[in-house]
This record gives C-alpha cells, sequence and structure tokens, in this order.
C-alpha cells in the first residue's frame, strides 16, 4: 500500500465524518448545511480519485471530474455563508450555478476542462477571498478574526494545493491535490472545532458517532472496489447511495412538514393567546371605566369627591391608554397600521417616560432627539410596542451593564422619498454575521427564555409602513438598529 493510497483513505474517512457531524448539527447554523455539502462531494471526489488509481477504469475518472467542478461553486457557498452574505448570494447563484454547468460539460473534453475548472476555481476563489477580507476589515472581536483568518488561509492552501490536479495532464508535475484538500478542510474542521465555527461546541458522541460511521462506511466502499469487477462496485455503490439519499430525502420531507406544523401551532397559539387576552380585559376596564365616569358625575353634581378627583381622573386616562394596547395587540398577528400624523419625537418620550425597563442602575438611557423632526404618517401603537420591543432587546444585551442611545433624525429614503429614522444602539454582547442574518426571522433567537417574535413583529412593522429595518453589529461591539419610515404612506 503506497502513501498515495494511505493518505487518500484517511482523507476520505475524515471527509465523511466531518460531512455527517456537520450534518447533524445543521439546525445549529445557517453554515453548517453547505459546509456538509462541502465535505461530501470532497469524500466522493477523493474516493473516485483512489479507485480510479487502484482499477484505472475510466468511469472513476469522469466522477473524479465531475464532482472536483462543484467544489468551487460549494466553497463559495459556504464563505457567503460565514460572512453572512447567503440571502445576497441569490441573485448571483444563476450566474455561478451556470458557470459550473459549463465546466461540468466540458468533463467529456481533456483539452477544454481543465482550463474550465481553473477558471471557474480562481473566479471563486477570488470571490470567496474577497469576502473574507471585507469582513475581515469589517469585524472587532478576536474570535471571529481568527476564525476568518483560519478561512483564508484554507481557501488559499485548497485552491493552489487543489489545481495540481491539472498539472500531470498539463505541465507533467505531480499531483498533491489530496494532500492540498486534507489540509485545507483539517483547518476548517479545527475551526468548527476549536473555534467554534458553529457557534458552540459539537458533543465527543457527535464525534465518535459520526467518526465510526465514516470508517465504516469507507472501508465497505473500499472492499466493494477491490472484490467486484468495477461496473459491480460502482453499481453496488450507486444503489447504496441512492438508498440513503432517498431516506435522507424522506426524513429531511417529514421534517420541515413538522418544523412547518409546529410554527403553525405556535402561530395559533399566539393568536388565542391574543384574543384570550383581549377578551379577559375588555369587559372589566370597560367597567371601570364606566364606574370612573359615574363618579365623576357624581363630582359634577356636587358630591364631593375632591380628594379623588385628580387620582380618577389619571386612572381614567390610563384605562384608556390600556385599552388602545388591548386594541393595537389585536392588530399585531396582521399588522395593519391605521396610519395619522404621528410625531416621532413625542412618540419616543412618552415610551421612555412610561416604560421602566432597565432592572438594574448600571444601564443608562441616552437621547438624542433631532429638533423639528415632521411627522410621519404611521400607527403609533405599533411603533411604541416595535420601540419597546428593540428597547427589551437592548437591554437584555447588556446584563453587566452599559448606555443605550435612542435618535431621531431625518433621512432620504431609497429612490429619494423623504423620511425619518428611529435609531437604538447598545453596548452589549453584539451578533456575529451568521446571527444577524437571521436576527429577523420568526422564532429565532438566542436566548435561552427568547421567544423569536421581538425583532421579526419590529421587521413587519416596517414593511406595512413601506419602510425599512437595517441592523448592524459587531461581537462585542453592540447592535444598532435603524427603523427608517417614509414621511407620508404613499411615498
Amino acid at each position: 500500500m503506497t502513501w498515495y493510497v494511505l493518505l487518500s483513505g484517511v482523507a476520505c474517512a475524515g471527509h465523511l465524518a466531518f460531512a455527517l457531524v456537520l450534518w447533524l448539527r445543521r439546525d445549529r447554523a445557517n453554515i453548517a448545511l453547505p459546509l456538509s455539502l462541502l465535505f461530501l462531494d470532497t469524500f466522493v471526489w477523493t474516493f473516485a480519485d483512489l479507485a480510479y488509481s487502484l482499477t484505472r477504469v475510466g468511469v472513476w475518472h469522469w466522477l473524479d471530474h465531475a464532482f472536483s467542478t462543484w467544489l468551487p461553486l460549494l466553497c463559495v457557498e459556504v464563505i457567503a455563508a460565514f460572512v453572512g452574505k447567503g440571502r445576497a448570494l441569490r441573485r448571483y447563484r444563476p450566474l455561478l450555478y451556470g458557470a459550473t454547468l459549463v465546466a461540468l460539460i466540458a468533463t467529456t473534453s481533456s483539452d477544454y476542462w481543465w482550463r474550465a475548472v481553473l477558471i471557474q476555481g480562481l473566479s471563486c476563489a477570488t470571490v470567496c477571498q474577497v469576502l473574507l477580507i471585507r469582513h475581515l476589515r469589517g469585524s472587532t472581536d478576536a474570535a471571529e478574526r481568527g476564525r476568518t483568518r483560519a478561512l483564508v488561509c484554507a481557501v488559499l492552501c485548497g485552491t493552489f494545493l487543489t489545481i495540481t490536479d491539472l498539472m500531470p495532464d498539463v505541465w507533467g508535475l505531480p499531483k498533491v491535490s489530496n494532500i492540498g484538500m486534507f489540509i485545507t478542510l483539517s483547518v476548517v474542521a479545527g475551526s468548527v472545532l476549536r473555534l467554534r465555527l458553529l457557534g458552540r461546541d459539537v458533543p465527543g458522541s457527535v464525534l465518535v458517532y459520526s467518526l465510526l460511521s465514516a470508517i465504516l462506511l469507507s472501508v465497505a466502499a473500499f472492499v466493494l472496489v477491490q472484490a467486484l469487477p468495477s461496473q459491480g462496485a460502482l453499481l453496488a455503490l450507486a444503489i447504496c447511495s441512492m438508498l440513503a439519499l432517498g431516506f435522507s430525502a424522506a426524513r429531511e420531507g417529514v421534517r420541515a412538514r413538522q418544523q412547518e406544523r409546529d410554527q403553525v401551532e405556535k402561530l395559533v397559539a399566539l393568536g388565542r393567546f391574543s384574543e384570550q387576552l383581549a377578551h379577559d380585559l375588555r369587559n372589566p376596564l370597560a367597567a371601570l371605566k364606566g364606574a370612573i365616569q359615574f363618579l365623576l358625575v357624581e363630582r359634577e353634581k356636587g358630591r364631593s369627591l375632591d380628594d379623588q378627583q385628580p387620582f380618577l381622573k389619571l386612572m381614567l386616562e390610563q384605562v384608556e391608554r390600556t385599552s388602545s394596547v388591548v386594541e393595537a395587540y389585536q392588530r399585531i398577528a396582521k399588522v395593519e397600521p391605521i396610519r395619522v400624523a404621528t410625531s416621532i419625537n413625542r412618540l419616543v418620550a412618552a415610551v421612555l417616560a412610561l416604560q421602566c425597563y432597565a432592572s438594574t442602575s448600571r444601564v443608562s438611557v441616552q437621547v438624542a432627539l433631532a429638533p423639528d423632526l415632521p411627522d410621519c404618517e404611521a400607527d403609533a401603537a405599533l411603533l411604541e410596542t416595535s420601540l419597546e420591543n428593540l428597547l427589551r432587546n437592548a437591554f437584555d444585551a447588556m446584563p453587566e451593564g452599559g448606555a443605550i442611545r435612542v435618535e431621531t433624525e431625518t433621512e432620504v429614503g431609497v429612490g429619494g422619498a423623504p423620511g425619518v429614522a428611529l435609531v437604538v444602539r447598545d453596548q452589549g454582547h453584539g451578533m456575529d454575521a451568521r446571527v444577524l442574518e437571521r436576527a429577523t426571522d420568526q422564532f429565532f433567537t438566542t436566548k435561552a427564555t427568547g421567544s423569536g417574535l421581538g425583532l421579526s413583529f419590529v421587521a413587519r412593522v416596517a414593511r406595512a409602513h413601506r419602510g425599512r429595518l437595517e441592523l448592524s453589529s459587531q461581537v462585542g461591539a453592540g447592535t444598532t438598529v435603524r427603523l427608517w419610515l417614509p414621511l407620508c404612506a404613499l411615498c
């Protein structure tokens, strides 16, 4: 057994083991799924290359070329997910997949394949490096910068060592692609384990289970290639792979439907809770309001209520406010704004005056309201609830204390539409790029007791007002939330 065969066998088991680890942890981070596909593609490529070196059967050589062609595209998917640009990549996916298909078609011709793959690989590597360098420059967290540097090195190493697959056919140089991919994916695996690329530690039981399964599957595939004729081995592996993929697809479909049902149940429960809360509070509030109005009438008729009148008037005002909160709570599910001329400055002052969120004196609130801020057509109740959610998140992000800054300013929107911006800045722990991209997803939360509805509700309120919600954050440096609203409903 040569060193090449031994190294390829170890690489196959390692790639497959981490593909299984990442697949089992795909719900933990958005980078896990594309990274799992990258490791799986590398496993198939490495195994096909090994099988070809042992059997010299052409079909293994074709599989080697076909699966290695997908590597650059999967690398772009992984890096985009890492820097929080997975959704922004959607508009460029047709171009990337088209280039990959062109390179895949070129595998039928040895004269054009290596040129197509070289151009595709270098182009994708350039895109990955640009995304990583921009992310590195904008990051202030030491751990995040460490992860980014590791991936920069991995992309460089993988690019320049992997293209040596082309060298024996073109330049007559030795092939070290397996070594390159082994080193590259070892760096990525180290980032997953040591630098917490998935956001948290991977349990040891998952690692052991995945490693044993990968070794067993790799040995079984190797034995099939050695024991059976080339076509028989390929057919057996194809049948097993199709069965495994079919089982995984069926399981994934069941899992997706279960998640959809769970989400629907959560929304139904939230709607029922809103209806029940409105039903339970409306009648006693109406009775209380009627009693207060009666007492005021009694006072107007000359009966002495001098000691209670200021207090009763205050109670009446608060009852009316509570009734408006109940009505707004009923509209939360649909987020249908009732637009009236609203002063954002007065709204901010009212929320800060009446709401006491901070449970500790270590958190202070600073206010910077723009003078002469124009009114905008908006639903004050929905905006108050949105600001309360933003403030609550800011307080939760600073358990050790700090300062929250609430600002208002005029700002011209996209297309030149006039508008106003409400900005909330905190000095909390911040969010990395992966969490930031999912921050407004419904039911997504990083808090043990969070509901995942706060920021998603604020985003829905922004869309209902034809506005926008912008988030920027750095780990360890805090988060800034900017809610922009047009001055009029038709802007």
